[in-house]
Formats: C-alpha cells, sequence, structure tokens
C-alpha cells in the first residue's frame, strides 16, 4: 500500500532525527524519553509492516512524549507522523 511505505519513511526520517538528538544531548531525563521515543518508533515500524497498526486511536502514543522544549525539528518530526496516521489510518 503506497500510504504504509510513505508512513515508513516518515518513521524512519522521525527515528533519524531523534538518534542525532540523543547523541547531543547530557541530560538523563531528555536522553531516556528520547530512548523511549525510539523503541515506540520501532514498535510503530513493525505494527505496520504486520499490518497490525491499531486505528482505533485518535493520535499516535509518541506524541504525548513531546516537550515544550525539544528542538524543532523533532517536533516537527513526530508531529508531521501523527498527522499522517490521523489523515489515513485512524478510524473512528
Amino acid at each position: 500500500m503506497k500510504n504504509d511505505q510513505e508512513f515508513i519513511n516518515l518513521i524512519l526520517d522521525c527515528e533519524s532525527i531523534i538518534k542525532q538528538k540523543i547523541c547531543s544531548i547530557s541530560d538523563l531525563d531528555d536522553n531516556r524519553r528520547y530512548n523511549l521515543m525510539l523503541d515506540e518508533i520501532k514498535g510503530l515500524m513493525i505494527t505496520i509492516k504486520q499490518k497490525k497498526l491499531n486505528t482505533k486511536q485518535y493520535y499516535l502514543f509518541i506524541t504525548q512524549m513531546l516537550d515544550k522544549n525539544d528542538p524543532n525539528d523533532v517536533i516537527v518530526a513526530i508531529l508531521r507522523l501523527n498527522e499522517f496516521y490521523c489523515k489515513y489510518y485512524q478510524k473512528l
């Protein structure tokens, strides 16, 4: 499915951005949170590849992990991922 591949590409972009930020973070709490984000992204990738994505969620859990002090590129990447999920996968 075209949407699946596009979603996977967004996931990979998001993963790359977060990995870059982890290398430059000195705050342990932020580091843990970013690693949790990576775990969530990896799980999301596996779920989409196995066609088992939960389409009853109102938004992706990773969105709740954002902090107002996160770098803009992290915020944009995660919100873009969430927006795509809501547009193409969310079923109410």
